[in-house]
């Protein structure tokens, strides 16, 4: 997953990348595999869990601790992680599983769900609601922790 969200991270960044095995997906990447447009890599979360359960059918799933994964160390940059957008209808029953998505494609998802509001992509628009911001915000500290460089960013 950090692995992974380095790529991720680096390619939205435009920063060039060394040579790879395969190549990391266009739209929406998975935050396991790297790949785009597979239905198997769908995320989904419970918005009522407090352990923020999520299900996926990627192959390349990993276990992982959210809220430590969910915080930005000098040991652990990425906090790359699924992540339920603010912006879009929820369940309508507390135990359901909903679309998620991964914290590195929220400003594509925006662009591509929610072009009325503004965002990193797309600087024209409403004014995205501050909770959605600063649940997709990545820190200067986070993005050159994964390598992309001071000038990108």
């Amino acid at each position: 997953r950090a692995h992974i969200g380095g790529h991720i991270l680096r390619g939205m960044r435009k920063a060039g990348e060394p040579k790879k095995k395969a190549r990391i997906g266009d739209t929406l990447p998975c935050g396991f595999c790297g790949r785009s447009g597979r239905a198997e890599c769908q995320v989904f979360m419970k918005p009522s869990s407090k352990k923020n359960e999520f299900q996926t059918k990627c192959q390349h799933q990993v276990t992982f601790q959210f809220k430590t994964a969910n915080e930005s160390t000098a040991k652990g940059a990425c906090r790359n992680v699924p992540m339920i957008c603010g912006l879009c209808p929820t369940a309508q029953r507390k135990n359901d599983f909903v679309p998620a998505v991964w914290r590195y494609n929220m400003p594509e998802h925006l662009r591509t769900h929610h072009s009325e509001y503004a965002s990193p992509q797309n600087p024209e628009g409403l004014a995205l609601p501050f909770a959605v911001w600063q649940s997709m915000e990545i820190s200067m500290e986070e993005e050159l922790g994964l390598g992309v460089h001071e000038f990108l960013i």
